[in-house]
């Protein structure tokens, strides 16, 4: 049997299938830990919000069809979570998380704690999760335009730093 789909999943969920919501988990956990991870610099932080993230997006599209855009619709959630981790004091540890041990991505990662939280967030989702511009301004609720400008300022310090 081949991979299922998005909405196969979210069909087979509604249905109350409880294996549908873990396939839902292992298909966007590696995904959203590592969004969480490099926005918040934190694998405890991480892997909470991703808890919260599957629990909400389950508890929330459950009762309705979902859209066309599932990833969108998921990372929304996360976004919006984040706003729990954003009110707090921002510093990004030092430590790399477990995958990642290299040098260059120990650089990348505290160049990328350096930014701003919209300007780093706006650079992850489009460099890492291959977000297009409008789907970020829907995501970020902000224009396609101000995401533009953010991801490309983002890069340019990032530039600035890494060299």
């Amino acid at each position: 049997m081949g991979v299922v789909s998005d909405s196969g999943v979210w069909q087979r969920i509604q249905q109350g299938d409880g294996d549908a919501i873990q396939t839902l988990v292992e298909r966007y956990e590696r995904h959203l830990i590592n969004y969480f991870y490099r926005v918040t610099g934190d694998p405890a932080v991480a892997e909470l919000l991703f808890e919260r993230t599957m629990v909400e997006a389950v508890r929330q599209l459950i009762a309705r069809e979902g859209g066309e855009n599932h990833k969108l619709e998921i990372f929304a959630i996360a976004h919006r979570l984040m706003g729990t981790w954003n009110d707090q004091p921002q510093d990004v540890p030092s430590g790399a998380p477990p995958e990642v041990s290299t040098e260059s991505a120990a650089l990348v990662r505290d160049a990328l704690g350096e930014l701003p939280l919209a300007r780093r967030e706006a650079v992850i989702l489009k460099l890492f999760h291959k977000f297009s511009y409008a789907e970020l301004g829907l995501l970020l609720d902000t224009t396609p335009t101000q995401v533009c400008y953010e991801v490309r300022v983002g890069i340019s310090h990032l530039a600035e730093m890494l060299l």
